[in-house]
């Protein structure tokens, strides 16, 4: 890997949808990556937007919130270093479900949605291991369909109130050739 690409490799090895990447994975999508610079208060993504790709958080801390019809704010979660930011939207192919914007000057890494989409063509054990990470975040469950596989129909099951009730099994059919990921 060239010098930047393999300190963003790093970044991306100490994220927990990332964790479990091989070598060759992490230097896939680090040669992938954009870095980009925000200024504290400056919008990432709006609510409703259509999903681009997910982010991590490398320097600073953003804000992840929903705004209700009347104008008011909950937010979900205030992020820092080694957060992972709309990892669900990539797969399920909906909009951003929430907005995210910087509280103080900040480093994101972008990965869009087609190179993660890519990662996971060219390296398959990659999706079901950070869905499964990134699902305890969510606290719902949700059936996403995984339209990038070039060889089979896949979706994923999965959800997590508590992430001890996450227990995956990959279920094969072989009439169908369909695989099914679900939480019991």
């Amino acid at each position: 890997m060239p010098e930047p690409a393999a300190a963003i490799g790093k970044t991306l090895a100490k994220v927990p949808i990332f964790s479990g990447l091989e070598e060759n994975e992490l230097s896939f999508l680090a040669q992938r990556t954009v870095l980009r610079n925000y200024s504290a208060g400056q919008s990432v993504f709006g609510e409703g937007e259509p999903c681009a790709g997910l982010y991590v958080v490398e320097a600073g801390h953003v804000r992840i919130f929903k705004s209700s019809a009347n104008g008011r704010e909950q937010v979900l979660s205030i992020d820092g270093p080694g957060s992972s930011i709309a990892e669900l939207p990539v797969f399920d192919g909906g909009n951003y479900p929430a907005s995210v914007t910087t509280i103080d000057d900040a480093t994101l890494l972008f990965v869009s949605k087609q190179d993660f989409q890519a990662l996971c063509l060219a390296h398959p054990q990659v999706a079901p291991e950070a869905m499964l990470k990134g699902a305890p975040r969510q606290g719902v469950v949700r059936r996403v369909p995984v339209s990038f596989w070039e060889s089979n129909e896949s979706e994923f099951f999965f959800g997590a109130s508590d992430p001890l009730i996450l227990r995956p099994v990959l279920c094969e059919s072989r009439a169908s050739n369909q695989s099914r990921l679900v939480a019991r």
